[in-house]
Order: structure tokens, then C-alpha cells, then sequence
């Protein structure tokens, strides 16, 4: 607040210095006026006592009333042709020109000694006016340069007009580095996890393949069966690295936001049929029964590709975990705000100590049969996907089974 005070003042200064520059050549004009109406005066009356001693008295009446009156350019012509005649004209010295002149050379003199006192004033109070405003933008550009060295520059609040601006965009400066700063350290971050998590997941596959590898290679007389059985871990193997590397993809490409949804209405019981049909195998094989009861008017906007593989997701998670002869229910319910639709299973269940940790990637929520080929990135994935189309999903569990629930709200999407 000192530096507008102050800009304030030394303003106020500079307008009363004007003031006081016009007040003073306004008295001075003035008395300089009075002076020469005064000097006029005594000149005219001086001069007219001076003409009356000379006349008669009678004739004193008529010279007054011709003195006073009006008169003519005729007059003041008669006046220079007499006067002529005794060596006067209007280039004469004279006392009663010399005194006018004085008078105005004088205040002539005054008012240029105001003015340059006036001018120097101004001069120094704008000086000051200027060093201040300097001396506000050099901190401004002092402390601007926190910003090349990743500190946050604040602005001044005290400041006003241009200044205010100035330190204004660059606090907005400030703060999208440091935005940009801070989406590039999670950035940083997230792909160094994502290296570590890949380099975690895939030494046991890559491991698995070299030691039956390098079996087969030293046993020339391997009985046909035996590498046969070899062979068919290898696969499987394989199979769970293909598995890691596409989920991997997916769930880069989601994280990265470089994923489009091409959004449509859909109904949400079509979706779920198909991600059901995706492990219709699975599911017979298991003797699993899945009632489906989300009612059919129950519409959304939805990508249908990727909200189906995210519902898959739950689909394979509940088959994984559910006995044979186990039941999956899907079941939805519609609200003015939201709908709702929900995965439930009778399977092992979640204990609440892993509960919080059943999305992030490359959890184990426990044993899967031993023909599944998961990674734990699923369910990652499935929650990446609900997030971008504005919903959210949630897990619950009882012991004697799991149940997940989406729920999407309506006019966001």
C-alpha cells in the first residue's frame, strides 16, 4: 500500500503545483492591472490639473466636459497633429509611457520567475513519481525470475494501473509453470512406476520360459510327453505375457488421455449381454448360472467398445472367483440423476484389509484358476474406463461374495 500512497501524494503535489502556478499568475496579472489602471488614472488626472492651470476659469467647465467625453478618431488625429508640432509622437520617451513599461517588464519578470519555480516543481515531483514506479518494476522483474528457477512468483496487491497488469500476468506465468511443472513430475513418475511394474511383471513369465527352455535343450532323450507338458507351460506363459502387454497398452492409452470415445446412446442391459457372451465358455465350462435383470429402457451415452470390455472386466473377475455351480447376477435401476447397474456374485469374497487396493494395477485380489491368464491390470483398467465416462465404481463384500457397483450420472456425459 506505500507504493500507491506515495504515487498518490506525489500526484496531488504535481496538481497543487499547478494550482498554485495558475493562482499565482492570475494575482500577478491582476495587480499588475490594478498597478497600471492606478498609474493610468493619476497620469490622466496629473495631466488634465496640468492643462486647467493654463486656461481661464471659464473654460474650465467646457475642457472637463470634453475631457470626460466621447471622442472621435477625428480628435485623436487633431490631438497627434498638435502635438507633432512641439516634437511629440507615439514613439516619444515619456514618463508616462516609461511607468507602463516598467510595469510590464516587471510582471513580465514575475511570471516567468513562477513559471520555471512552477516547471522545476513539476519536474522534480514527476522524478519522483517516475523513480518509484521504477523502483516497483525492477522487484517486479527481480522476482519474476523466481519463475525461471521453479518458485511461484505472487502478486503485488499493492500495486495499481500498468504496474498491477504486469504483476498480474506474470503470477498467471508463474502458475502455469508451475502447473505444467507439476504434470510433468507425475508424468515422470508415472511412467517410471509403469517401467518398474512392467519389469516386475514380466520376469516371472520370461523366467518360466527360459528354465523350460533351456530343460528341453539338455534332454536329448526327453520322452515326448514330457515335452509336450514343457511346452504347453510355455504357451500359457505366453499367453500371460500377451495378456500384460495389451493390458499395459490399454491402460497407457487411457492414462495418457490420448484415448476418444466415440460416444453414443446405448441401452445398458445390450451392453452387459455382450460382455457376458465374452465368457460364455468360461461360464459354461463352470456350470455358472448369470441372471441378468437391468431393465431394457435404461439408456446412456456410452462408448459401447470400451464400456463393454470394462464391464468384461467385472464378468472375468466374477468367473474367476466363483465356484463351479456359483451364480452372477447383474442387476440396474434408473434415477433422474444417475443409473445405476451392479456385478454380484456368490464367489470367495474380498477381506476388508485388501479392499482399498482391488484397482490399483497389478493387485492380486487372490488365487484364479490356473487357465487364467490375468495380470491383476483388469480391474485398473475397468476403472479408468468408468471414470471417463463421468461415472464411478465402487466394491463391497461380505465374506460369501463380491459386489461391484457403477454408478453413471446423467447430463455429464
Amino acid at each position: 500500500m506505500a507504493g500507491i500512497k506515495n504515487a498518490r501524494l506525489l500526484i496531488i503535489m504535481i496538481i497543487f503545483g499547478m494550482i498554485f502556478s495558475a493562482a499565482a499568475g492570475a494575482y500577478i496579472g491582476a495587480s499588475t492591472a490594478e498597478s497600471c489602471a492606478d498609474r493610468f488614472a493619476n497620469e490622466l488626472c496629473g495631466r488634465f490639473g496640468a492643462i486647467l492651470a493654463c486656461t481661464e476659469e471659464n473654460q474650465h467647465e467646457k475642457l472637463s466636459m470634453a475631457y470626460t467625453g466621447e471622442y472621435s478618431e477625428e480628435d485623436i488625429q487633431r490631438a497627434e497633429a498638435a502635438l507633432e508640432k512641439y516634437g511629440y509622437g507615439r514613439n516619444m520617451s515619456h514618463s508616462l509611457f516609461s511607468g507602463y513599461n516598467d510595469d510590464i517588464k516587471r510582471t513580465a519578470l514575475l511570471m516567468m520567475i513562477t513559471a520555471l519555480s512552477s516547471g522545476m516543481i513539476i519536474l522534480v515531483l514527476c522524478g519522483l513519481l517516475f523513480s518509484s514506479y521504477a523502483k516497483k518494476l525492477r522487484e517486479i522483474s527481480d522476482n519474476s525470475e523466481k519463475i525461471t528457477f521453479g518458485r511461484k512468483y505472487s502478486e503485488d496487491g499493492t500495486l495499481s494501473g500498468a504496474l498491477r497488469r504486469c504483476s498480474s500476468a506474470f503470477a498467471r506465468i508463474s502458475e502455469h509453470t508451475l502447473f505444467l511443472e507439476n504434470k510433468l513430475s507425475r508424468q515422470n513418475e508415472y511412467i517410471h512406476r509403469l517401467i518398474s511394474d512392467i519389469s516386475h511383471q514380466m520376469k516371472t513369465p520370461v523366467a518360466a520360459l527360459r528354465i523350460n527352455t533351456e530343460i528341453m535343450l539338455s534332454g536329448d532323450d526327453m520322452p515326448r510327453s514330457t515335452a509336450m507338458d514343457f511346452l504347453s507351460r510355455d504357451l500359457s506363459e505366453l499367453d500371460r505375457l500377451e495378456w500384460l502387454i495389451a493390458g499395459l497398452l490399454k491402460s497407457a492409452r487411457l492414462d495418457s488421455g490420448e484415448t476418444e470415445f466415440d460416444m453414443e446412446l446405448a441401452g445398458l442391459r445390450e451392453m452387459s449381454e455382450n460382455a457376458v457372451s465374452m465368457f460364455g465358455e468360461q461360464i459354461e465350462k463352470k456350470g455358472i448360472c448369470v441372471i441378468n435383470t437391468i431393465p431394457e429402457d435404461i439408456i446412456i451415452e456410452m462408448d459401447r467398445k470400451w464400456l463393454t470390455e470394462a464391464v468384461g472386466n467385472l464378468i472375468k473377475n466374477s468367473v474367476e472367483h466363483t465356484p463351479s455351480g456359483g451364480c452372477i447376477e447383474l442387476s440396474g435401476e434408473e434415477t433422474p440423476l444417475t443409473a445405476v447397474m451392479s456385478v454380484k456374485d456368490n464367489g470367495c469374497g474380498i477381506s476388508p484389509e485388501i479392499m482399498p487396493k482391488i484397482f490399483d494395477r497389478f493387485f492380486s485380489a487372490g488365487k484364479k484358476d490356473s487357465a487364467s491368464n490375468s495380470v491383476g491390470i483388469g480391474l485398473a483398467i475397468t476403472k479408468s474406463i468408468i471414470e471417463r465416462h463421468n461415472g464411478n465404481i465402487r466394491v463391497s463384500s461380505d465374506g460369501s461374495g463380491t459386489v461391484f457397483t457403477i454408478t453413471f450420472l446423467k447430463g455429464t456425459l
